[in-house]
């Protein structure tokens, strides 16, 4: 009969690393993983560049954090130091990273000190075509690059982005690994509640307020499906980010101020969903966005762009729909079609609700744990 000592070594002691636990997609995902791992397969410690966040409290206890308190990302020797000093003491199996920033310092850290864990790198977005919109791409696309080929597994969240990573850049085949966002929901908690729209139809954009995410967009359509004199609507921009004062200026400009209201970052998002109608997701590139899972799990179909890998998500025409990446206009068509055809909306919304299933938190869970476990 085995002790309880034995049983815990078999244990995979894996150290998560990541910046902080703001509200995002990525954050959440990191949070719902801590909160249903399997105790008896991982022991997970938690490494957070600057311990701060919303989410911070949704971490359980059997999860140690360790705040590196580090608030300059130009910290890089004082990160790597600390870094070391974890995983020396602590000896994980495998790192996990997230984000180019976090992969470095763990690639560094292997090659300068040769410290031994097996590395798995998680890149959330399409990756090509990300450096456009950053500031030195091009240097920190090379940087990046080098950083991921010294992963011993990669994980992504679309199957766009691995083609993209196989094909365009080079990646091995064998180590880039597809494992889709949850909708954070398990499949016990699937009901068949649909969302409720209040008096006032909403369409709604949740995310970060950044430029990658288009915002701009959804407020020039928005400007033209008013003049188009239709029932009253409201649009709400959920979020917070660097362009939140251009956008409040540009909707002033367009007039359309009444209409779209800023409402920050929202730790609960329930009661956004359950009273929208349709969330709208402008954005030039994503990955397999947490946003559009999430309006599944409360029947909300959604309208988004056709970055790559969106048809992945969601089924033009079924349970949403996509619009080209460029077309304004066909946006503006497919927001009103949603806004007038009541029948038609929620058709996509409980074919939606149905393929919610596909992103459960335990498919999420088995596929990661499997590959940290290297089976």
């Amino acid at each position: 009969m085995k002790s309880k000592n034995q049983n815990k070594k078999q244990k995979k002691r894996i150290l998560i690393v990541y910046q902080n636990l703001e509200i995002g997609g990525v954050e959440k995902n990191i949070v719902s993983f801590l909160r249903v791992f399997d105790g008896k397969k991982l022991e997970i410690r938690l490494v957070l560049m600057e311990k701060k966040g919303r989410l911070i409290k949704q971490v359980p206890k059997r999860v140690m954090i360790y705040d590196l308190g580090l608030k300059s990302k130009l910290s890089w020797i004082r990160q790597i130091k600390g870094l070391k000093q974890i995983v020396e003491q602590w000896k994980p199996d495998a790192v996990m990273t997230i984000f180019d920033r976090m992969t470095g310092l763990a690639v560094i850290l292997r090659n300068l000190y040769k410290v031994k864990f097996r590395l798995v790198a998680v890149f959330p977005n399409y990756y090509s075509l990300r450096f456009k919109f950053i500031k030195f791409g091009l240097i920190r696309k090379f940087l990046a690059l080098w950083f991921y080929k010294q992963a011993d597994s990669i994980i992504v969240r679309s199957q766009a982005c691995r083609i993209d990573l196989v094909k365009n850049l080079g990646f091995d085949d064998a180590l880039v690994k597809v494992v889709r966002n949850s909708s954070g929901f398990r499949k016990n908690q699937m009901s068949q509640t649909m969302g409720k729209i209040g008096k006032l139809f909403k369409f709604v954009y949740i995310g970060r307020l950044t430029k990658v995410k288009r915002i701009k967009f959804l407020l020039m359509a928005t400007k033209q499906l008013l003049n188009t004199d239709l029932i009253k609507f409201e649009v709400l921009i959920v979020g917070r980010g660097s362009e939140r004062s251009r956008l409040e200026k540009l909707a002033k400009k367009l007039k359309i101020n009444k209409t779209v209201k800023f409402v920050g970052a929202q730790e609960d998002l329930k009661m956004i969903y359950s009273q929208a109608g349709v969330l709208v997701l402008p954005s030039w590139i994503e990955g397999c966005p947490l946003v559009v899972l999430e309006a599944k799990h409360y029947g909300l179909p959604a309208i988004i762009s056709s970055f790559l890998g969106a048809e992945e998500i969601v089924n033009h025409g079924k349970d949403g729909l996509i619009f080209k990446l460029d077309d304004i206009n066909q946006l503006v068509v497919y927001m009103k079609k949603l806004l007038l055809n009541q029948s038609f909306r929620n058709k996509l919304g409980l074919k939606a609700k149905a393929s919610e299933v596909k992103y459960s938190l335990d498919n999420f869970v088995d596929q990661q744990t499997q590959i940290l476990l290297n089976d």
